[in-house]
């Protein structure tokens, strides 16, 4: 059965015929074209105006690259040191521009950093908060558009919580199993990624606290799997570029990489670095430089710091090829088996990146990326 209503084509337009009273048809009619374009550039405008919105409110996620230096025998010029108090931190994270925080064995405490006119570094405590419990990790949320925006993840072994610096407030968010054992937290602002040291696994945990395993043993790609209960360093990092999780895999020395929607083990992207003829020692893992925490720059390089007595940073190209030994100033104290410099990223006024990284001393290592 045909429709009794009469439809009007686009080929009847210039019939005259068509009926006077659809002015709006008129309007694209071949005679004129002003509607299209009009509506061409009201759509161009709008392209414009949200375009630019996005790509300032995603700036901080494009990191640049950080100029490192090869000598590993001298400091950087652009490295700056400062003393500080946290002498026994579990973790460390970027906060706001130029602010972080530090998580010790029983507080929360909140830093705010100044480049003073004289070229030294000056850091601030603005408030800590007391824990009821030892944290183990953290990860601050700089992705903007996310829920968690400027807000943290604190893990405390089998549990993850939920800070807001604003209202200095910390809420449940996931429970994990008893034996659990949290080392490592990321987040690409939408996800958390966790790697739990006790059980020898990572989780994937969505924005509704649903969780998913991941890293088990798994005949099918030939991945062995991680121990149980036997790694002091056990860290991850989620390069948003390729969706890529990279692990650190101690008793191998290797990173590991998975990817970061379905958890599946990316062989070709895991990487270890063994002795080569003429190689030094910086530019492997061994027993006693093995990678304990990685750092994912915005242009897919790495930074990697060694545990062991004598804790130092290294980066790496996208490629896994050694790149640098960033040096860092002697420690004269001894360094315990679970010590290691804390590293994370955070942006200063200029919007220029700044490294930082915290050794067991106390003493905070600044390290200006390029703008």
């Amino acid at each position: 059965m045909t429709n009794p209503r009469r439809s009007i084509g686009f080929n009847q337009l210039d019939s005259p015929k068509r009926p006077r009273n659809y002015p709006f048809l008129r309007f694209f009619s071949p005679e004129t074209n002003r509607g299209v374009l009009s509506i061409l550039a009201f759509v161009t405008f709008l392209l414009a105006v949200f375009g630019g919105i996005y790509l300032r409110q995603s700036q901080p996620a494009n990191i640049p690259n950080l100029r490192m230096t090869h000598n590993s025998s001298l400091l950087a010029p652009s490295l700056q040191t400062v003393q500080t108090d946290a002498t026994d931190a579990v973790a460390v994270s970027a906060g706001p521009i130029n602010d972080f925080f530090v998580l010790k064995k029983n507080e929360l405490v909140y830093y705010r950093l100044f480049d003073s006119q004289e070229g030294k570094l000056q850091v601030n405590k603005v408030y800590t908060i007391h824990l009821d419990k030892k944290p183990t990790a953290s990860c601050f949320v700089m992705k903007p558009g996310s829920s968690f925006y400027k807000k943290m993840f604190i893990a405390f072994a089998n549990s993850i919580s939920l800070f807001d610096p604003e209202t200095k407030i910390i809420s449940p968010y996931v429970k994990l199993e008893p034996k659990s054992i949290i080392t490592g937290l990321t987040t690409d602002g939408y996800e958390l990624y966790a790697a739990d040291a006790g059980l020898g696994i990572i989780y994937r945990v969505d924005r509704y606290g649903k969780i998913v395993t991941w890293g088990l043993a798994d005949e099918t790609t030939g991945f062995g799997g991680f121990l149980k209960n036997e790694y002091t360093f056990f860290d991850l990092d989620v390069a948003p570029k390729n969706e890529t999780i990279y692990v650190t895999h101690p008793d191998k020395f290797r990173v590991e990489a998975f990817s970061a929607l379905d958890g599946h083990w990316k062989e070709d992207e895991s990487f270890e670095n063994r002795p080569m003829i003429g190689s030094k020692r910086g530019e492997f893992f061994s027993p006693d430089a093995n990678p304990a925490s990685i750092v994912i720059l915005g242009d897919g390089s790495f930074l990697t710091t060694d545990a062991g007595p004598e804790p130092n940073v290294k980066s790496w190209y996208p490629d896994a090829s050694f790149q640098a030994e960033i040096s860092l100033p002697e420690i004269n104290a001894p360094i315990a088996s679970d010590q290691a410099p804390l590293a994370t990223i955070t942006f200063t006024e200029s919007r220029a990146v700044r490294l930082l990284i915290l050794l067991p001393t106390g003493i905070l290592v600044s390290f200006t990326g390029a703008p």
